[in-house]
This record gives C-alpha cells, sequence and structure tokens, in this order.
C-alpha cells in the first residue's frame, strides 16, 4: 500500500473504531494481465497489506475486519471506500 493511501486508511480506521460492533471486509482486486491464478493470490496480498495497516499502525480490532481476495473480478457495490485503484474496503452490515 503506498503511503498517499494512509490518510484514507486513517479515516477509515476513525470510522471504524468509533462502529466497535461493525465488521469490515477487505477486499483485493487485480487487472486482467496475469493468470487467474496469479491474480488471486495478488488480490490477497494486497487485501492482506490493508489488513496489516489497519490493525498495526491504526489499532482497528483484528475481529473487526476480513480479508478476501477477488482476482479479477469485483462484483459488489462500494458500501464504504475505495483505498487505491485495485484494493476496496466494504462495511458489511
Amino acid at each position: 500500500v503506498k503511503y498517499q493511501y494512509f490518510p484514507e486508511l486513517y479515516h477509515a480506521s476513525l470510522t471504524m473504531k468509533a462502529s466497535p460492533k461493525s465488521k469490515f471486509k477487505i477486499v483485493g482486486n487485480t487487472d486482467y494481465t496475469a493468470s487467474e491464478a496469479y491474480n488471486m493470490g495478488l488480490g490477497q496480498r494486497r487485501a492482506d497489506a490493508v489488513y496489516k495497516i489497519l490493525t498495526n499502525y491504526f489499532n482497528v480490532p483484528a475481529a473487526n475486519l476480513t480479508t478476501e481476495s477477488r482476482g479479477e473480478a469485483i462484483d459488489y457495490l462500494f458500501d464504504f471506500i475505495s483505498l487505491s485503484y485495485l484494493s476496496y474496503l466494504f462495511f458489511i452490515h
């Protein structure tokens, strides 16, 4: 995760910590330039990187977060915030 996205993550973390009973899913996504298998792994690495920043730097409780890779496919509607052009964070109602 590029340092330029840390302010967005910081603001997202404030919302998360203000809603301690809410759950959030971090979804990693990719483009279509590599194989599906590679992109699934890359998407997971991206989601895990965002997870680590939220938990280690901004103290969001790990129990409130899950991660998932969508590889090349992203079919969710945005509920919360776009963190970068290929990693997404979703509020789970």
